[in-house]
């Protein structure tokens, strides 16, 4: 049985070994109750410490990276955005 104050997750979307999800009952932040998280993936590894939230930063290079290695594939995200 769940408490009142456990971490809830919701899975979003699985991908290969990757699972981006939503933990819920975190603190407040610019008015969202909720972190994304992705499993087996780390960010801000020039820090001391590791994270599995991304920032906007962190997504912003993951795409820009992906359009240059995989512009055709690029497309297909881009579409799915809208």
């Amino acid at each position: 049985m769940l408490k009142a104050d456990q971490p809830i997750k919701y899975i979003v979307e699985s991908v290969d070994q990757y699972v981006i999800y939503l933990q819920r009952l975190t603190r407040l932040n610019k008015g969202f109750d909720f972190v994304v998280n992705v499993e087996n993936m780390y960010f801000k590894l020039g820090d001391a410490r590791r994270h599995r939230n991304p920032s906007h930063t962190d997504i912003v290079a993951i795409l820009v990276a992906y359009k240059q290695h995989y512009f055709k594939e690029y497309d297909k995200i881009k579409k799915t955005d809208k």
